[in-house]
């Protein structure tokens, strides 16, 4: 979410623009617009060329997001969760990516979900994974993390 708030100061200063909107604000004070969808057109294709490069090196790349909700396409749900990505860095992402998960709980405990279905967001272009991953809460290697991440926050954690 930030890298693309970056890209976007970034393609606004190095054009001299306001914002992707605004170009400039004329003599009275008045903003000079951008032809339509000009700066936000280019703030899009300059973040999907950086996040692009990503892609080239030799290591598998995680993008993480936070969730927001948007509007179901399906008739049963009002609502579906989506990352907070803006709709032109998401699409960015969305191209690039192979494997999409949802981490949440349902009546049962935690679950990632892999596919999408019309509560969440999923993908998963192996078609290998099966559509929800059980997360037991007893297993020892959450509770090492959740303990790490937990003894971080509170700096009573030593880095080496």
């Amino acid at each position: 979410d930030m890298a693309y708030t970056y890209c976007v100061k970034h393609v606004c200063a190095v054009n001299g623009w306001v914002s992707p909107q605004v170009e400039k604000y004329d003599d009275k004070g008045n903003p000079v617009e951008l032809s339509w969808n000009h700066g936000w057109r280019t703030c899009n294709q300059e973040f999907e060329e950086l996040m692009a490069k990503f892609t080239h090196l030799p290591m598998g790349i995680f993008w993480v997001s936070h969730e927001k909700t948007a509007e179901s396409e399906s008739r049963t749900a009002g609502t579906k969760v989506v990352p907070s990505l803006s709709g032109g860095a998401g699409r960015a992402i969305e191209k690039l990516t192979d494997i999409t998960l949802y981490c949440t709980t349902d009546n049962q405990g935690r679950i990632i979900k892999t596919k999408p279905d019309d509560t969440a967001l999923g993908k998963d272009r192996t078609s290998k994974l099966p559509s929800v991953i059980r997360v037991p809460d007893e297993d020892v290697r959450l509770e090492k993390a959740y303990s790490y991440i937990m003894k971080t926050m509170r700096g009573t954690h030593e880095t080496k």
